[in-house]
């Protein structure tokens, strides 16, 4: 099968998934098919996995969405450049120390919101900026879940396929 075959296919079982309506064969079909898509897109970008790291989870997205973040003792408004399951990143002024536990509240679409910790695990300076990349720390199964769904309606979004000319 193609891989716009491959997209389409997965599509339909993500929208049931979105709408609740999976049953226990198409769950099974549909946690393949975001383990075969989430290989697929990582071997595309020549990213590899950390031992024990399943490819839907190593998946990251260019995503924006607002995150408020306790810093120095207050809450400030940014947004992420990128997500994952296993955390986010996002452009801040100042440097963060390695390891350090963050407060986030970030907000999903239609109006969820997470809220935790995250560690600094990564910092890059950039021109004016510094790309700062947190990992969550102790996400609830249903949380991971929550953020993963957001990964995979991004993945659809990069293939979207205009109407008139799927074949």
């Amino acid at each position: 099968m193609s891989f716009s075959g491959r997209i389409a296919q997965f599509r339909a079982l993500h929208m049931m998934a979105r709408a609740g309506t999976l049953g226990p064969s198409d769950r099974h079909a549909y946690e393949a098919a975001r383990e075969e898509l989430a290989r697929t897109l990582l071997a595309s970008q020549r990213m590899n996995l950390r031992p024990g790291e399943t490819p839907r989870r190593a998946l990251r997205v260019s995503c924006a969405l607002y995150v408020d973040l306790h810093l120095s003792g207050a809450w400030s408004r940014g947004s992420t450049s990128d997500v994952s399951t296993g955390g986010f990143a996002v452009m801040l002024t100042d440097d963060l120390p390695m390891g350090e536990p963050v407060g986030y509240h970030l907000h999903l679409p239609a109006g969820e919101t997470l809220r935790g910790i995250a560690r600094v695990m990564r910092t890059r300076r950039e021109k004016v900026h510094v790309r700062v990349s947190l990992t969550f720390d102790g996400l609830s199964d249903a949380d991971v879940e929550r953020i993963e769904m957001v990964v995979f309606d991004r993945v659809l979004l990069m293939y979207e396929v205009a109407p008139d000319s799927r074949q």
